[in-house]
């Protein structure tokens, strides 16, 4: 099942609610760092980590899409506090 912007309708979920997401892991309670591991967002030294759906991984360069995207989550969870 594919997750869905709240209160829209498709043709699978005809009817508004909140946000529908299966499979979904939350590992951090804040954004990590823009420069952390492309799979898991943990800083080095990093080490051998585990992460269900990838496996066994070492620190892999985040894809600048994630940075401005974790960039972006800080900044937003900043001015949410303020």
């Amino acid at each position: 099942m594919r997750s869905r912007p709240h209160g829209t309708a498709t043709p699978n979920h005809p009817t508004k609610g909140p946000l529908v997401t299966t499979g979904a892991h939350i590992r951090h309670q804040t954004a990590p760092n823009p420069d952390g591991c492309r799979w898991c967002g943990y800083d080095k030294p990093h080490g051998w980590q585990y992460l269900p759906g990838k496996g066994s991984h070492q620190w892999e360069q985040p894809t600048n899409a994630q940075r401005l995207a974790r960039m972006q989550a800080r900044r937003n969870a900043r001015k949410a506090t303020t």
